[in-house]
């Protein structure tokens, strides 16, 4: 997992691999339309559908999901060109209706997304290390 793979590199390699990978990831996300609202270390909280309609919202998230992992290949073989470890994605999502805006207090404030299908699309990411799989869809 990432934190083990954090925990055993240099800290100038481990934001070289950070900076590549997110580039990738967040580069393959606004192809496909999507919002990053969020990154948590190696992972991505990302939406679609708000703050701007976005048709096929769903079909976008889950093509940017497979794009992800096709991506992962290269990547991967960047990374070990330069001595670093391989990395893996594990995307879960979920669609349904939250509660969007400004989120925060009078002195910082961020657009974001709460709610149950936030709640769930976490989960639902945490169960592709359960199951052995890169993505799950609900």
């Amino acid at each position: 997992d990432f934190t083990a793979i954090a925990e055993s590199m240099e800290q100038e390699d481990l934001l070289v691999l950070l900076t590549r990978y997110l580039d990738v990831m967040i580069g393959i996300v606004e192809a496909h339309e999507g919002v990053v609202a969020e990154i948590l270390g190696d992972g991505l909280l990302v939406f679609w559908n708000t703050p701007d309609d976005v048709a096929d919202h769903a079909v976008k998230a889950c093509a940017c999901a497979l794009a992800q992992q096709c991506s992962l290949g290269p990547l991967n073989e960047e990374f070990h060109g330069m001595g670093l470890p391989r990395l893996a994605v594990r995307v879960g999502i979920h669609t349904g209706q939250v509660l969007t805006g400004n989120i925060g207090s009078q002195e910082r404030l961020r657009f974001g997304c709460m709610g149950d299908a936030m709640n769930l699309a976490s989960r639902v990411e945490g169960l592709c290390k359960f199951y052995g799989v890169q993505v799950i869809c609900t």
